[in-house]
């Protein structure tokens, strides 16, 4: 099976974050190796209210995934879901 390399991009607002502790915030992706044309999802969860985005780009840079949705808690978190590219 053929891996593909994604990147993903973690933007967390500074203010998102201010009132916890600087590494409050968790990142989980799965699966760890995406194959080309299988999924790729990644949730970053926290304690305190998120401000940001989770993006997954190519490795040339190309945008592919951007949701504008985060989720109240507690916990809080953002979520992503993307398909690799061939």
């Amino acid at each position: 099976m053929q891996k593909s390399a994604l990147i993903l991009a973690i933007v967390l607002g500074a203010h998102g974050l201010a009132q916890a502790a600087p590494d409050a915030a968790t990142i989980f992706v799965s699966p760890e190796a995406p194959a080309v044309g299988g999924p790729l999802r990644a949730v970053a969860v926290a304690d305190g209210p998120i401000e940001g985005a989770l993006v997954v780009r190519s490795p040339g840079g190309d945008e592919i995934a951007r949701p504008n949705e985060s989720r109240g808690g507690s916990p809080y978190w953002l979520y992503v879901a993307a398909t690799a590219p061939t």
